[in-house]
């Protein structure tokens, strides 16, 4: 037999979870225990634990309150879950961007079913220029204030479609193309974007060819990125030479 359960006990752990550096993996071991205590107690979370939970994670940037969802049902069925009222972001999976259908339901009635949702992410989609140009034109990627691709493709027209959008919405804070087939075209297009002023996030990593280009091109407008924190470049393939310069660029005072 296994050992009782404990509120204590798991509410000591929840406290634990909430002193870690935000992250993906410690929201989703947050989503399991606050998931573990309903299944004991019904009830229990929203009557004694949410008041607290959610104060906890005020401050947590809103990519890392997320879970990922492949297509319409888990999307629902993540908004009927108890601790929907904790999740500020989705990454979804199975989408088409290209159907004026799907990207008409991501941008109304999937927002409708969440008290908050300031982040969106898209892994492993088709962006087509045409695809993008019908999000855009729908509002799937208005409100929210940070937005974050994965393993999609974008040629360099279609990044300008997008970053054409985004420059137009001043509330985008935070920004990630992970593995997204970008170079130096792109990130140049990037760095002469009004968008960067506004930029506190920038995930660039294990786009391959950016190389030692891409990051010079970056170290040369950093004056634009005055709100910069945080700048990922892992898997860039940038040499010594690109490192250097942007070792010696003088980012802003707030970038760790």
């Amino acid at each position: 037999m296994g050992e009782a359960w404990s509120e204590a006990e798991a509410f000591g752990a929840l406290r634990s979870l909430l002193n870690e550096p935000p992250s993906v993996g410690a929201f989703g071991r947050l989503v399991e225990l606050v998931s573990a205590a309903e299944r004991v107690e019904p009830g229990l979370y929203q009557a004694r634990w949410e008041e607290y939970v959610v104060g906890s994670l005020r401050d947590w940037p809103p990519g890392a309150c997320a879970t990922t969802v492949w297509g319409r049902e888990a999307a629902i069925e993540a908004a009927a879950t108890p601790w929907a009222s904790l999740l500020k972001g989705l990454t979804l999976k199975g989408f088409d961007l290209g159907r004026r259908e799907d990207a008409q339901w991501i941008a109304g009635e999937l927002r409708s079913r969440f008290v908050v949702l300031e982040h969106l992410g898209f892994e492993g989609m088709s962006v087509l220029k045409a695809q993008v140009a019908r999000a855009c034109e729908v509002g799937t990627f208005d409100g929210v204030r940070s937005l974050s691709f994965q393993d999609c493709a974008f040629r360099p027209a279609t990044f300008d479609v997008l970053l054409g959008h985004l420059e137009r919405r001043a509330d985008v804070g935070r920004l990630a193309f992970r593995q997204c087939g970008l170079g130096v075209v792109q990130i140049e297009r990037l760095c002469a974007s009004p968008l960067v002023g506004s930029l506190e996030s920038l995930d660039l990593s294990w786009n391959h060819a950016i190389k030692t280009a891409g990051c010079e091109a970056l170290s040369a407008h950093v004056g634009g990125f005055a709100r910069m924190r945080e700048l990922s470049l892992g898997g860039t393939d940038m040499s010594v030479k690109g490192a250097t310069a942007l070792s010696r660029a003088s980012w802003a005072p707030a970038m760790e």
